[in-house]
């Protein structure tokens, strides 16, 4: 195994990074709890109306992507920053 290396540590670039993966791990838990939310709203307006609420499933296929690009910032699958530093990610299938 190489020893550690002294300005691997002082590199700032690296350091902005974490910062950046701090603040998607927290958005990340809002996402999680807002998909949450989602689902028993959407269960209690199938069960009434028979249909889930169409605006609500829209938003909640964007934020299933938003959260994948989340996942895949933090796990260094990905360079780009998420939203709000890029789009918010489209609804549509593709």
């Amino acid at each position: 195994m190489e020893p550690i290396k002294t300005e691997n540590l002082a590199g700032k670039e690296k350091w902005l990074r974490a910062l950046y993966m701090a603040l998607f791990f927290i958005i990340s838990y809002v996402v999680l709890f807002l998909t949450y939310a989602i689902a028993v709203f959407q269960f209690f307006s199938h069960l009434l109306t028979n249909k889930p609420n169409q605006r609500l499933f829209t938003f909640s296929q964007s934020l299933n992507k938003y959260f994948y690009q989340i996942t895949q910032f933090i796990t260094y699958q990905e360079e780009t920053k998420p939203y709000p530093f890029s789009d918010w990610p489209s609804d549509t299938k593709n």
